[in-house]
């Protein structure tokens, strides 16, 4: 047999650090990164002595997060010890939800690459903590535990086994960050970990009914890694069963560099962690009044906002996702619609240069320092040809860096179009006296010396003149 008869069945538990300023039980700062343990204290260590107290902020994202994927919401949920000892686990157990978690029995509805339609059922989200980490050191006997990352809030995403394909996975993924990123609840950073995935994974015939065995591989933090993971352990699993060796139920370690998997330790079920209910904190309670709060706080999901882009604005599919999936460049956007803008215009000035003089700054968290009103009258300037291109693109580099009205700063830097006739035809002809070489060289065929002479007039108007009518002038003159 060959791989074409096999079939993949893929299921995610995706572990997402929450954006709350302070961790799950405790008034630390949740922060990423900073000096060894400096971020930590008594009640996150577990030190005998101390209770947790719930952040209630951390049940409001989770129950955001299950609203967005159509889940049913608990009124009253649970908190549980799940029991292990891993050297970066401080109290030899964690705080997490299983018998009655938050979050339940949703769905998302999505198109794979091909636009071929697929759902992918939720079987729930539960609230935990995280744990820390190990730093080892090289050329070392030993190493050391950090414990910042202990009791950042979580929740973990478990998917049903409704995945055929890794394209189906990467749409998935995708679509949760942007509608996580969009709410507010997760920065979804995959490269500092703050989205992680573990990856269940198993084969079988295809026609066939039941599951084959799977293998879950371990906190793997990038789509693309996903992708390779997937492929490659999918073969794994199709070699063995052709060679009639029995696949192990295992969790595994992805080598990205080696792009390959390796048995860590045999897959633990629920019994392994002698689950019991966390005796230190009370039920977890979500009234009417409170969902009614959280479901009128709920934002325009990205998805919803792209299929409006592409059904009001005729954008094609990769602009309107780009911008709906950009919390920033959908607010923008949509402030500019809200005030009449040229819809086609605002796109290709956003996506163009405003990406390429905010996108960074966007990126470490500084603040757009103009409004979607603002954006319009700085595309209705350019849509009726009151500034040029190079004018415009000084312009919104200002309105960026220091922000501020586009028409003062065109008043301020005197950069409004220049159109009037006589003015650039005085220009025109100086160009033309001065440059008898690029003059013969147009007659002569060069089409390139007539951009040579729009330049140098360009130059002598500090890019005010209007592009096309001191063209046109310039071209009067040599041809007269």
């Amino acid at each position: 047999m060959s791989q074409h008869d096999y079939e993949l069945v893929i299921g995610l538990e995706i572990h997402v650090e929450l954006a709350t300023k302070t961790k799950i039980f405790c008034s630390c700062e949740n922060v990423f990164g900073g000096e060894e343990n400096s971020h930590c204290c008594p009640v996150c260590l577990g030190l005998p002595g101390t209770l947790p107290v719930l952040n209630t902020h951390v049940v409001d994202y989770a129950v955001k997060a299950g609203l967005a994927l159509n889940c049913q919401i608990a009124p009253v949920s649970y908190m549980d010890r799940k029991n292990y000892h891993y050297p970066d686990l401080p109290k030899a157990y964690q705080i997490s939800q299983r018998n009655v978690p938050i979050c339940s029995q949703g769905h998302v509805d999505l198109e794979d690459e091909d636009g071929t339609p697929f759902a992918i059922g939720i079987t729930e989200i539960h609230m935990e903590e995280d744990a820390g980490k190990l730093v080892h050191l090289a050329n070392r006997p030993f190493s050391r535990a950090d414990y910042n990352r202990a009791a950042v809030p979580l929740i973990e995403i478990v998917t049903e086994p409704d995945f055929r394909s890794a394209s189906q996975v990467r749409a998935f993924l995708q679509v949760l960050r942007d509608t996580l990123v969009s709410l507010g609840v997760s920065d979804c950073k995959m490269e500092e970990g703050s989205m992680r995935c573990d990856v269940n994974i198993s084969v079988r015939k295809k026609g066939d009914a039941g599951f084959g065995t799977r293998t879950e591989t371990k906190n793997v933090n990038s789509f693309r890694s996903i992708g390779r993971v997937i492929d490659y352990e999918s073969n794994r699993q199709i070699k063995r069963l052709e060679a009639g060796e029995p696949i192990i139920q295992q969790t595994m370690h992805w080598d990205d560099a080696a792009g390959k998997t390796s048995p860590m330790r045999d897959k633990e079920n629920s019994h392994d962690y002698r689950y019991f209910p966390e005796p230190d904190l009370p039920p977890v309670v979500v009234d009417e009044a409170r969902l009614a709060r959280l479901k009128a706080e709920m934002p325009e999901l990205p998805e919803a906002r792209r299929k409006r882009y592409e059904a009001d604005f005729g954008m094609n599919t990769d602009d309107a996702r780009m911008i709906a999936n950009t919390p920033w460049m959908a607010r923008l956007f949509d402030g500019a619609m809200a005030a009449k803008a040229d819809a086609k215009l605002a796109v290709n000035w956003m996506i163009g240069p405003l990406v390429a003089l905010y996108g960074d700054k966007a990126a470490q968290g500084e603040s757009l320092l103009f409004d979607g009103k603002q954006y319009a009258e700085f595309i209705g300037m350019v849509a009726a040809s009151k500034i040029n291109s190079s004018a415009a693109k000084t312009v919104l580099e200002t309105m960026v860096v220091q922000g501020g009205d586009p028409q003062a700063i065109v008043q301020e830097e005197g950069l409004a179009q220049m159109d009037d006739r006589e003015a650039l035809l005085a220009v025109a002809k100086e160009v033309v006296a001065e440059n008898p070489n690029a003059v013969k060289d147009y007659l002569g065929g060069k089409e390139k010396a007539l951009t040579s002479l729009q330049g140098a007039a360009m130059k002598k108007t500090r890019g005010k003149a209007n592009p096309k009518l001191i063209r046109e002038l310039i071209l009067e003159l040599i041809q007269s």
